[in-house]
């Protein structure tokens, strides 16, 4: 350990308690000031990389920076947001077929397939109030073992012959889900707050790319099983088997943290301090209305360019493309902005300047090429809106550029609050770009559907700026 060339009695020795759950020692003279590390080793630093690490050095690699075990979890959870994506979407192919089959209608399958979408806005901000209560293991574990019983046992609406019954058992099921899907999506986003705190954003981007892959192979898997299977049960028994198996590796991975257990004794809740914050308002806002545009893109886009004359095969290679553009984009920006974080914000409002920007390519009598361009390009910027923003969702809270500060508390009301956030736009967005779709055209639609999600925004972030200085004059009188 290097000392102070003064008097050793006017040195004061603190510990300072890692992310990793090392403890550092500092010498720090009271004269200058001069902060020395003890650089002996304990039997838990010898497996954290950071051991010996300077307070002003930065982690620029999540794969070296990071020790065995939260490349596993890494791993791990990265696998769960894989499958669910992959769960959710293999009864897409097959569920409008056979209610219209059961004597319903396309609007129950939507409901059917939408309403776990409600579910899952309502109990993320629940879960997220009580998780440090339960523990993030708990719930990501027994989270994805119930969501698997229910996507096996949603397998079975193909045997129900009555439409009504049918439709109330789909709701249901759909329905308790959405609450599980929540549970362990807060859930991971808290673990990664907690052990990547340096590496939100390339998390993020690696986390949406798992979505992504999750979408095309969700459908395609689905469509393939039912065609060769002929039923319902065995689509959604493969695709929940395989996470009622991964949630073994969890149960293994995982460990709590016993900061996890302890309640917050802060008098004002995490929750009001996030809402009350303007700052946070707009990003979580801006962030989700460019999400769920997407959204409302993949549910409109098909007439237009029917009336455009693309084919069926030309419809889902769009699709594709879009797809593909926002899985690849995830992960570059996520990468960019971990090796730069002074990127952060201008990939975050170069998204939401583009989400405006390439609508206007989807003009009527468009050329097919320039179609394909607006498509890669409003994905894109999707991406650059949605990778960095809870990255600055943290700093924002936290009122500084480090995200490393934030507790777990903080950290599961961030997580149900924006899964919660999340899941209403993707809920609601599509819906009102539906009904505009059929008034105006598309492009026009889906800049509507954007102003509203960013007009809906601005004034809640307004409302709070006045009543700061409604309650400050309130106080000069």
């Amino acid at each position: 350990m290097v000392v102070s060339d003064e008097t050793p009695l006017l040195a004061n020795k603190q510990t300072i308690h890692g992310a990793y759950e090392e403890n550092i020692t500092l010498d720090i003279d009271r004269r200058d000031h001069r902060k020395v590390f003890d650089t002996s080793k304990t039997d838990i630093e010898s497996s954290s990389p950071d051991h010996g690490m300077s307070v002003s050095e930065k982690k620029t690699s999540i794969w070296r920076d990071t020790n065995a075990h939260q490349k596993t979890i890494l791993i791990y959870i990265t696998i769960v947001n894989f499958l669910s994506y992959l769960c959710t979407s293999s009864a897409s192919p097959f569920l409008a077929r056979i209610v219209i089959q059961k004597g319903g209608t396309v609007v129950f399958s939507t409901i059917i397939l939408q309403v776990s979408m409600i579910t899952m806005a309502i109990f993320s901000l629940i879960i997220g109030k009580c998780q440090p209560r339960f523990g993030c293991k708990r719930l990501i574990v027994f989270g994805q073992i119930a969501f698997a019983i229910t996507q096996i046992s949603f397998g079975t609406i193909g045997y129900i012959d009555a439409p009504w019954a049918m439709v109330t058992v789909g709701i249901s099921l759909r329905a308790l889900s959405g609450v599980f899907q929540a549970a362990f999506n807060v859930a991971g986003l808290t673990i990664v707050c907690r052990e990547f705190p340096d590496f939100i954003s390339i998390v993020f981007g690696l986390f949406e790319a798992a979505y992504g892959a999750g979408a095309f192979v969700g459908p395609y898997l689905g469509g393939f099983l039912y065609d060769w299977s002929g039923n319902t049960l065995i689509p959604m028994a493969v695709s929940g088997g395989a996470t009622l198996l991964s949630s073994t590796l969890g149960f293994i991975t995982l460990r709590e943290s016993p900061n996890n257990v302890k309640q917050s004794k802060s008098d004002i809740s995490h929750l009001s301090r996030i809402l009350s914050e303007p700052r946070a308002i707009l990003i979580i806002g801006a962030a989700v209305t460019v999400a769920g545009s997407l959204f409302v893109c993949d549910a409109t886009v098909t007439v237009y360019l029917k009336d455009e004359g693309f084919s069926t095969t030309g419809v889902g290679q769009l699709l594709f493309v879009i797809g593909v553009a926002y899985t690849v984009v995830s992960a570059i920006a996520g990468f960019i902005i971990s090796r730069n974080k002074c990127l952060r914000r201008i990939v975050f409002l170069s998204g939401v300047i583009g989400s405006f920007a390439f609508p206007l390519m989807f003009i009527p009598e468009q050329t097919d090429a320039w179609i394909y361009v607006g498509a890669f390009g409003y994905a894109m910027s999707g991406a650059f809106a949605f990778i960095p923003a809870f990255d600055e969702l943290m700093c924002a809270v936290n009122r500084d550029e480090s995200a490393t500060e934030v507790d777990d508390s903080m950290s599961s009301a961030l997580s149900g609050l924006w899964n919660s956030a999340v899941s209403l736009s993707d809920f609601i967005l599509p819906l009102i770009g539906s009904a505009l779709e059929t008034r105006i055209p598309f492009y026009i639609s889906l800049s509507a559907s954007l102003l509203i999600g960013y007009g809906a925004t601005l004034m809640m972030a307004m409302s709070i700026l006045l009543y700061r200085f409604v309650t400050r004059l309130k106080l000069f009188r």
